[in-house]
């Protein structure tokens, strides 16, 4: 899904050509171009146990026969642009975790051939772009794009955005070396990524204690429970009330938009910022708490998990399980079809819980159902070709 890049020089010369755009704003628009190109291309995110399979497959030692045949049927999907299969930061991080460097970028190799280059852009920039996106809408002279367009990245940015910043040069030097920059990393494949990390350390992993810390929480908190709908709110205006410095800085740059001024804002009305904004997506969540959700789909989708957690009392909260959650934020939230274990796609098929039903993605853990998907999708028309 990358085109061709221009040659160096071009690039400056361009860059230099549009000083007033700023690095930040070019990335925004490189991504929503990327949106845009995905429109009529369908998703399917993978879980890490499926990307292990496929790979082992593709190293012709397959766990299971229907591994070869998912592994075929996938790459024909990416071959014909029927589907592209993204990057995740959830993903990056398991990955970076193995151990054995041939495997690990056998598996990066893999990623980059089937997601051609497309990625999901990490969860904090994902929360503080549906929350700008959730504040926006109705707002008179801002332009808010459809929320799915913004979610998208490349593989350099899976884990945050990240260009040259207080260097020797000018700013407007500077800011053309950033807008460079970015265009330099869209075209790195992940395996190239992964290899010049090969030396660090495996992330700290350390969700088994945050799991024990959350689980003291729940029953510390038990007796508030009387509805699964009240924990779903309850959860959900917690994880909002946590980016309050997200919320402060899209009033303030709201405010900057309408009342033309560059003025930086005083503590006190940083916090009033934070606090008139947080109340109201806060108010609104608790009015109307799905279809705030479909609007705000990180935090709604981990809330609704963590409630059905809470909710079934006698169950205790895993490291895995916010792994797992992770993974099915962006999948459910922004993605056509989601492949995962038997737990987790019970739970978000389930009648309570409804995920997959609320934002129409096909969430399945059985292989062969998964196999008869991708053969189905084979069959169908070609959509409309897009531009790059």
């Amino acid at each position: 899904m990358t085109a061709s890049s221009p040659s160096n020089a071009d690039m400056f010369s361009f860059h230099r050509a549009h000083p007033e755009v700023s690095a930040e704003l070019h990335l925004q628009r490189r991504s929503k171009a990327l949106g845009q190109a995905l429109a009529n291309t369908r998703k399917i995110y993978l879980d890490v146990r499926f990307w292990l399979h496929l790979r082992d497959a593709e190293r012709g030692r397959p766990r299971h026969p229907v591994h070869t045949q998912l592994l075929e049927r996938f790459t024909a999907l990416a071959d014909r642009h029927l589907a592209v299969f993204p990057l995740s930061d959830a993903i990056a991080l398991e990955v970076l975790k193995q151990k054995d460097l041939g495997t690990r970028q056998a598996t990066a190799r893999l990623i980059d051939r089937l997601g051609q280059g497309v990625a999901l852009t990490d969860e904090e920039l994902r929360c503080r772009t549906e929350l700008a996106h959730f504040l926006h809408l109705g707002t008179p002279d801002i332009l808010v794009h459809p929320l799915k367009e913004l979610a998208w990245t490349c593989p350099m940015f899976v884990l945050g955005a990240r260009y040259p910043q207080q260097t020797p040069f000018p700013p407007e030097t500077e800011r053309v070396i950033q807008k460079a920059f970015i265009d330099r990393g869209w075209t790195i494949p992940f395996e190239q990524l992964l290899d010049s990390l090969k030396n660090l350390e495996d992330p700290v992993d350390d969700l088994a204690d945050v799991a024990d810390r959350l689980n003291a929480l729940n029953r510390e908190h038990e007796h508030e429970l009387r509805t699964f709908q009240k924990a779903v709110i309850d959860e959900m205006v917690g994880v909002v009330d946590l980016m309050r410095e997200t919320i402060a800085d899209v009033r303030h740059r709201q405010y900057q938009h309408f009342s033309g001024s560059t003025a930086a804002p005083t503590p006190d009305e940083w916090e009033r910022h934070a606090q008139h904004g947080f109340s109201i997506v806060a108010n609104a969540i608790t009015a109307a708490p799905l279809q705030v959700g479909l609007r705000l789909p990180t935090p709604y989708i981990k809330a609704k998990c963590y409630a059905a957690v809470r909710w079934n009392r006698g169950q205790k909260l895993s490291g895995n399980d916010i792994y797992d959650f992770t993974h099915a934020a962006p999948a459910v939230g922004y993605c056509d079809a989601f492949f995962t274990d038997g737990p987790l796609a019970r739970l978000l098929n389930s009648n309570q819980v409804n995920l997959a039903q609320e934002f129409g993605c096909f969430v399945e853990s059985d292989e062969q159902a998964i196999a008869d998907y991708a053969a189905q999708l084979l069959v169908e028309p070609d959509p409309a070709p897009t531009v790059d």
